[in-house]
């Protein structure tokens, strides 16, 4: 509830942000360190996403399904959206 407050306030986003990162800080939850892991991708992972985009592309399913496979044993879970491929941490 305190969390949503913050974020729904008439703060400026840089004072939400710097209240954010005290409460995380005093609470010891770590949740900006694990934000930033979650949202970032090793080399390797990136790469397959674009092996994968170029897969689709080129309208090579079975690759691109291969791919996926392969991503989603790294921990990482792929979804094709209408813009394009969305992809989200699951390790």
């Amino acid at each position: 509830v305190v969390l949503q407050n913050v974020l729904e306030s008439a703060l400026s986003p840089a004072s939400k942000l710097v209240l954010l990162e005290e409460m995380d800080r005093v609470f010891g939850l770590d949740l900006l360190t694990m934000a930033e892991r979650r949202s970032t991708l090793a080399d390797e992972q990136a790469g397959l996403i674009e092996d994968r985009r170029v897969a689709r592309l080129s309208k090579d399913w079975q690759r691109s399904d291969t791919l996926r496979d392969e991503l989603l044993a790294l921990g990482v879970e792929v979804r094709d959206a209408a813009g394009g491929q969305r992809w989200i941490r699951r390790d």
